[in-house]
């Protein structure tokens, strides 16, 4: 760990207790790791924390990691047990202490004791940053806080995330 050459390079060891590593991505210790079909997590060292079992996977955010398996989305905890069900269509890694869900007629948003915060009337909606999360609506996009109010009306055709206090959005074609 933090070993570098004398080139200030990482060295990057593929642990023995794994094969085929596609690629690898770090994060709160722990690698998420592809085989270049199924994904599973590794602690640095490379001890196993999950077989290659997931047919997608986040990095750890939060302490929990989203995982896909058998069609439905969920998140397990740093042991690799199942901390929040897979029942969901879609989920996004935790941020902000929330994490974005849709079943077949609805999204929300969850804490980590897997309790739905709040559901939205809505087509789309991204994950959490600075407080705040854009959604759509009809084709247009707004913004919400964290109780799941309405703080900037759906009026944008595209909106980002919010970066230092401010987000790109568009509108009639031109970006601001």
């Amino acid at each position: 760990d933090g070993e570098t050459t004398e080139y200030e390079y990482p060295i990057i060891l593929t642990p023995t207790l794994t094969n085929n590593i596609s690629f690898a991505i770090e994060s709160e210790d722990i690698l998420c790791v592809n085989n270049g079909e199924k994904y599973g997590y590794i602690t640095k060292s490379g001890v196993e924390i999950t077989d290659y079992i997931y047919d997608m996977a986040y990095p750890f955010s939060e302490g929990l990691a989203c995982v896909l398996k058998d069609g439905k989305y969920g998140f397990i905890d740093r042991n690799g047990e199942e901390y929040i069900p897979f029942i969901y269509e879609d989920a996004a890694p935790f941020s902000d202490g929330l994490a974005y869900f849709s079943t077949e007629d609805s999204y929300g948003f969850l804490n980590k004791d897997g309790l739905a915060q709040f559901y939205l009337d809505c087509d789309s909606v991204s994950s959490f940053s600075e407080g705040m999360a854009y959604f759509s609506l009809d084709g247009k996009y707004g913004y919400i806080d964290k109780s799941g109010k309405c703080v900037i009306e759906p009026s944008f055709s595209d909106a980002d995330y919010f970066k230092n206090g401010i987000a790109i959005v568009m509108v009639d074609g031109n970006m601001g």
